[in-house]
């Protein structure tokens, strides 16, 4: 099942995203505890799906979902803000796993996603933060209301050639490891890349001959045609890539129009399916929160009935034991205990 979208895949779906430039923000809901749905006016083209699942994903969706009855603060707020605000720019940051959407109603907003870490949604204005999924602070940064908003920017960028061998150079890692982590790649596609350039991926010390060839697959990778697909093994998804690689060359595949389409035809039965079971996991826990209750009920009514029973029989030795007892009383003083034995 893939977890997440990677750098790359992020470059791919961000062109695809130019599609819904000029589209209208009709109405903002959150489908799930961590997600956001925009749904969008496309001119000429009607009505768009734009789903945020933090912290891995955004895609056009096909399915709206049951939305929650309450409605967060988040939501709220990003309603009265930006509904009906035209979406300008879609741009990813860098070679980064963040998203900006420019987004222009009667002033111009930012929307930002983070897709790494747990993830965040952060709407901004002249760079400053107006409110945020998630508020947090760091050593070196701060996400809340009122402060700058300042992108994680990693130092070293794949698709500079400068960049990249001082990447390899300076790293003791393999040069699998150094593409994935370093070079923010993840782990396919720094396979692929060592794949295509004939590069052996446990490989620490590359010359710079193949540093040179690595560089050529990393643009030749960048500019390949999209062509989407889900990727098969055992007849469950593996995996969920925009273009054809070579490392699923003999894997059972399912080729699609767009790489929306993929992620969507995936995801939105995934969503579905968590949303169910965690509506039966509700369901159950509420359930047996009544049966418990049910159980101390039970309990509690076998108790008073042992205590009635017992009072009962109290009360009928007591008639039984009538004469005897008022002779002692009357013998006694006032205050003083009477002790009877009756049986």
């Amino acid at each position: 099942m893939k977890k997440e979208l990677s750098s790359i895949e992020l470059r791919f779906l961000i062109k695809e995203l130019q599609g819904i430039i000029n589209a209208k923000i009709d109405q903002i809901y959150p489908p799930a505890k961590e997600s956001l749905l925009l749904q969008l006016h496309v001119p000429g083209k009607g009505k768009k799906l734009l789903k945020i699942t933090l912290p891995s994903f955004i895609y056009l969706s096909k399915e709206k979902y049951q939305m929650p009855a309450k409605i967060t603060d988040f939501v709220t707020f990003l309603r009265e803000t930006i509904n009906n605000a035209r979406i300008r720019e879609i741009n990813q940051i860098q070679n980064e796993r963040i998203i900006e959407i420019k987004l222009e109603k009667n002033k111009k907003y930012s929307l930002i996603i983070e897709l790494f870490s747990k993830g965040n949604i952060i709407l901004c204005q002249n760079e400053n933060i107006l409110m945020a999924f998630w508020a947090h602070t760091w050593k070196n940064r701060t996400i809340k209301k009122g402060q700058k908003y300042i992108a994680p920017i990693n130092k070293y960028n794949l698709f500079s050639r400068e960049s990249l061998t001082n990447a390899i150079k300076n790293s003791q890692e393999t040069i699998s490891k150094t593409l994935a982590v370093l070079l923010r790649t993840g782990k396919t596609y720094a396979e692929e890349l060592c794949l295509c350039s004939g590069i052996d991926k446990l490989s620490k010390n590359i010359s710079n001959e193949e540093i040179e060839r690595l560089y050529s697959e990393v643009q030749k990778l960048a500019n390949r045609p999209p062509n989407p697909r889900i990727i098969y093994e055992n007849n469950e998804v593996l995996d969920i890539v925009p273009v054809d690689l070579r490392i699923y060359k003999k894997y059972e595949q399912k080729e699609f129009k767009t790489y929306n389409d993929a992620l969507a035809s995936v995801l939105d039965k995934q969503i579905e399916t968590t949303q169910k079971a965690k509506a039966l996991q509700r369901f159950t826990r509420k359930l047996e929160r009544i049966e418990t209750k049910i159980q101390k009920q039970k309990e509690t009514l076998i108790k008073l009935e042992t205590e009635a029973e017992e009072n009962q029989r109290k009360g009928e030795l007591i008639y039984e034991n009538y004469q005897e007892i008022n002779r002692k009383l009357e013998q006694s003083n006032k205050h003083q205990k009477v002790k009877v034995n009756i049986k």
